[in-house]
């Protein structure tokens, strides 16, 4: 799980420094370890973000929210794009 956590960490930083090959290659490598989780879930509505696809990222968030009502991150996250 440790090898999870340095990609999700490098992943989120290719976010921050909009560095979209590298964080599309990060988010297909996560699935591979978890796939179809809430949490890699909510990375592919963040990447989505990102690249300006806010229609797609909003449906995930919803979808997640279906799942998971109490999702405090989730339900923030699609807060901010309404």
């Amino acid at each position: 799980m440790e090898y999870f956590d340095i990609s999700e960490e490098t992943f989120l930083a290719a976010l921050d420094l909009k560095i979209l090959d590298w964080a599309n290659v990060l988010m297909v490598h996560m699935n591979s370890i978890i796939k179809g989780c809430p949490k890699t879930q909510r990375y592919l509505a963040m990447l989505y973000e990102t690249e300006g696809k806010l229609l797609e990222a909003r449906n995930i968030y919803k979808l997640i929210l279906k799942e998971i009502p109490h999702d405090a991150i989730t339900y923030k996250r699609l807060a901010c794009l309404l």
